[in-house]
């Protein structure tokens, strides 16, 4: 493939795009006889418990967060939630009224097949990276990050979803990644006497776009921990989808029916609907 992808599109602030956002949660079970059950654990400081991994994607846009997709993950297959993710990509249908969308994801999702798809259909995004990828002249991510002294850094302030402000200490950078070509690579952290370990990489192709910008929409991919909590792991209907304005509980379950309102262009919605691969255009 080389080194370079024609995957990069200028930013505009003024035409907001449609947003996908990736992740994995597990599914505890009580039982010791689920098919895909198996030990493990969700994070590196998370007990270990009994149950199976699920890949959830959602869509935002503006105020809205809409489930799009949830897949089981079985446990003995490699790289399982990049296959998943690349499969809900390649079903996924943005509606028609959308000029952009924007990818956004951790790093565990950050896989070459995965980017390379996303750059064949045209679509930004904004990845965290691990520290194992390489520059073009072979240096890693993790070199940069722990010999970068403090005063390089600088203080830029983001937004999160509900309006307010965050500050971050960056450094942004115009590189060229091994099979990811041309990127903007930003490494943030929330205080300046921060040690390298505590150092966030997001990597993305969005040109023109600011580190201040950049920040914000990553931090639209905690949305997506929203949605886990809002009992959307059991089932995936539409009138479950929840709002930043009501509290999670209220907006997973509603006297039975979630209050659900209709973003502007979307036919409204009269019963649940199983799955939802292709967004109504």
């Amino acid at each position: 493939m080389g080194n370079r992808q024609p995957s990069s599109w200028e930013w505009n602030d003024h035409t907001p795009p449609w947003y996908v956002i990736g992740d994995s949660t597990l599914k505890e079970k009580c039982g010791r006889k689920h098919p895909l059950g198996h030990t493990t654990r969700h994070g590196e400081h998370d007990p270990y418990t009994f149950g199976f991994a699920m890949g959830l994607v959602i869509a935002s846009w503006g105020r809205f967060r809409v489930p799009s997709a949830l897949m089981p993950i079985a446990p003995k297959i490699t790289g399982p939630q990049n296959i998943l993710f690349r499969q809900m990509l390649q079903d996924f249908v943005p509606p028609s009224w959308t000029r952009h969308v924007v990818v956004i994801a951790d790093a565990g999702f950050a896989a070459n097949a995965t980017l390379r798809l996303i750059a064949e259909k045209h679509y930004g995004y904004v990845f965290a990276m691990p520290r194992t990828r390489k520059f073009t002249n072979g240096q890693h991510l993790r070199d940069l990050v722990q010999h970068l002294p403090k005063s390089y850094y600088y203080r830029r302030a983001s937004t999160k979803p509900d309006g307010r402000r965050q500050d971050y200490w960056v450094f942004v950078r115009h590189a060229t990644l091994q099979k990811l070509g041309d990127v903007t690579l930003v490494l943030s952290k929330k205080r300046r006497n921060t040690g390298p370990k505590q150092v966030k990489i997001i990597v993305t192709n969005l040109t023109g776009a600011t580190a201040g910008t950049i920040l914000s929409i990553y931090a639209r991919r905690w949305g997506v921990e929203i949605c886990q909590s809002c009992n959307l792991r059991r089932t995936l209907f539409w009138p479950k989808f929840d709002s930043w304005g009501l509290h999670p509980a209220r907006r997973a379950v509603w006297g039975g029916e979630a209050w659900r309102p209709t973003p502007m262009g979307w036919p409204p919605m009269r019963g649940p609907t199983t799955c939802l691969m292709a967004i109504p255009a």
